[in-house]
């Protein structure tokens, strides 16, 4: 007979609603069905697993279902141990219920939710409830001519697997709002599914406290709970400003009509002046910026309103003119945004004519989407978390909220540009994690993330390919650090890569790489380690959930003809300087199922796939010991030209 740990083990699905289970501390009672009764179930959940568009196939698999859960439970005489038994209408518990009897409600509940949201006309369909899963279950039916009576459950059945099928099916599901701007960093798509996850995880947490807001989109995927305070804290006050204009009705009305008027101008100018648009356009980003760094000095107002130089303003009655000057910093924000350059940089050099067209193109459906997730945050708090002497922040809402906080942690990297107020040092760095770790202690949850390696450009790695073949066979000493041959000749000329010919500059590329695998380096020793050495230090358990990019992967490795397990994924990963992201937390939480979703560009749309690894600390610093394409060796290096050939001489 197939045991209940053997068919998880086939089937992803069912493996996924088995740790469900277990993560809420809940364990499946040994199998008690017959080997007749549990391959009956599992053709029903296969069945239910179908994809098919014919209504009538899933009405005649649920009733099929309901018959089948209502006879087994007649046949092993199911009745639970309750007072008021003599009652008629007595509420079922779930003592004694069979665990493939459970999964299999569990699925038809998952399942039912999916077909509604996946109907094309909703307005034909009654959206299912839980309550109403039951109902249908207990209620009686036909069976061969006769009139069977069904089984009344208890709700607490779906409450046993910890989150319910609704909520699950949410988390799965989640799709992050579209910011109209560009933010380095900012936390969206499979980033923003992940956040949105693991919040969901930390349980019993009563604030939800950003440290550093950035573009709010960590805020804004957490698990949106009227029972969760939400907190943003932000260091830069231009920040702070977008999010406050957005929270408030009245200034968020104002917003958005001087946006549109904003928009209509540029348009005017796309259609009427296109050959002077581009230099208009970077005026405009300049004017923008002079206003944010005014504000952000403290200068106060301006004196000539900023934007009474491109449009007028006609139909505007606000309270006093600080109103209107809100409004037109969001303006200037929404606009500094919506144009970067290489290293996520927010600079004039990213308008063109391309840009200008995508900026006029904001979406305001989803910008009411926004707001209406900003209204919903409850404060706003202005705070450097990474200053040395600023040390209150996290303990200080920690005791005004009961040691009952979900702190999110995304700093800015190691040696990363693209940050407007700057990197941070190893020192900060060293600082936010004990911070971090000491308020764990208290009985408080944090998710920090980060990446675990920066890389190349994917074009770079592929010129770096060519010159030194792939770099995992690279040379290595003793302790793993890699070697790189500093006495070999290296030719500038012609290549090839993915049957496209390019021409490479040997010293640029070569100095690149050092200086990647020396940042790598000081990713692993100044984050890392120290969670690792001071979770042990603490006792306390850390998680690690790695984010991998599976089209990277297939298109590298043709993944799709060969097999790989994890380990051997995040092995050729860190191998060949791939871009890895990675959560980390101090509680557990069931790994998330692969992620899809549609990346849509200006004439196509790119189909990404992620999958996601899950370990502990202690072992995911082991890979990156032994893995990571990392060197101190001879980072004393540098490049120079001698005649028609490069070569590693030392500095």
């Amino acid at each position: 007979m197939r045991s209940l740990l053997d068919e998880v083990s086939n089937l992803d699905f069912l493996e996924y609603i088995y740790s469900i289970v277990r993560f809420g501390g809940k364990h499946l009672v040994k199998n008690d069905l017959s080997e007749h009764n549990t391959e009956i179930i599992l053709e029903l959940i296969d069945k239910l697993k179908e994809r098919k568009e014919d209504s009538e196939y899933y009405e005649s698999v649920y009733s099929e279902c309901r018959n089948e859960i209502c006879k087994i439970l007649k046949e092993i005489n199911y009745s639970p141990n309750m007072k008021k038994r003599n009652l008629i209408k007595v509420s079922n518990g779930t003592s004694r219920l069979p665990s493939f009897v459970k999964i299999l409600l569990y699925i038809m509940m998952y399942r039912s939710i999916e077909l509604y949201e996946n109907a094309k006309d909703k307005k034909s369909c009654i959206k299912p409830t839980q309550k109403a899963m039951l109902g249908y279950i207990s209620s009686s039916y036909n069976y061969n001519g006769q009139i069977i009576d069904g089984y009344k459950l208890d709700k607490k059945i779906f409450s046993e697997f910890s989150i319910s099928p609704v909520k699950l099916y949410d988390i799965n599901h989640y799709t992050q709002i579209k910011v109209p701007m560009k933010y380095a960093g900012a936390k969206t798509y499979y980033l923003g599914y992940c956040i949105n996850y693991l919040s969901e995880f930390a349980k019993s947490h009563k604030t939800f406290v950003d440290l550093f807001g950035g573009s709010g989109s960590a805020s804004i995927a957490a698990t949106q709970s009227t029972k969760v305070k939400c907190i943003i804290n932000e260091f830069d006050y231009f920040n702070i400003n977008y999010y406050r204009v957005l929270a408030d009705d009245r200034l968020y009305r104002g917003y958005v009509n001087t946006l549109q008027e904003f928009i209509n101008v540029i348009k005017d100018k796309l259609e009427q002046t296109p050959d002077t648009v581009v230099e208009f356009g970077r005026d405009v980003f300049m004017m923008c910026k002079d206003i944010k760094d005014k504000y952000n000095e403290r200068l106060g107002i301006v004196d000539t309103k900023f934007f009474d130089k491109i449009i007028s303003f006609n139909d505007y009655s606000f309270e006093n003119d600080e109103d209107e000057y809100k409004i037109d910093l969001a303006i200037a924000y929404t606009y500094i945004h919506s144009f970067t350059v290489t290293g996520g940089k927010h600079e004039k050099g990213g308008v063109n004519k391309s840009s200008l067209q995508r900026f006029c193109k904001c979406d305001f459906n989803e910008l009411e989407k926004l707001h209406l997730k900003f209204k919903r945050i409850n404060q706003f708090r202005n705070c450097d978390v990474l200053s040395l002497e600023n040390e209150f922040i996290i303990e200080d809402l920690c005791k005004n909220n009961n040691n009952k906080v979900l702190f999110y942690s995304d700093s800015p990297y190691l040696n990363t540009a693209g940050y407007d107020s700057g990197g941070i040092d190893k020192d900060r760095m060293q600082v936010l994690i004990c911070k971090l770790l000491n308020t764990s202690k208290l009985g408080n949850k944090f998710i920090f993330s980060c990446r675990a390696s920066k890389s190349v450009e994917d074009s770079t790695y592929s010129k770096l390919s060519e010159i030194f073949g792939r770099l995992e066979s690279i040379e290595r000493d003793s302790d793993g650090r890699v070697i790189l041959d500093t006495s070999k000749d290296y030719d500038s000329g012609s290549y090839t890569s993915n049957n496209k010919p390019f021409y490479i500059v040997p010293n640029g590329q070569m100095n690149k790489m050092l200086a990647t695998l020396k940042e790598n380096q000081e990713i692993y020793e100044n984050i890392f380690k120290v969670f690792r050495e001071l979770s042990k230090e603490y006792k306390q358990t850390l998680y690690v959930l790695v984010c991998v990019d599976m089209k990277s992967i297939e298109k590298e490795c043709n993944f799709k003809k060969i097999s790989m397990n994890n380990n051997d994924m995040l092995k050729m990963m860190l191998q060949r300087l791939f871009t890895l992201e990675v959560f980390i937390t101090n509680y557990d939480y069931v790994e998330p199922l692969e992620y899809r979703y549609f990346l849509t560009g200006e004439s196509k749309k790119t189909k990404q796939h992620y999958k996601f690894i899950k370990y502990e600390m202690v072992e995911f610093c082991e890979l990156l010991e032994q893995y990571l394409f990392r060197s101190d060796l001879y980072l004393d290096y540098k490049v120079k030209k001698f005649g028609d050939v490069y070569r590693f001489i030392k500095k």
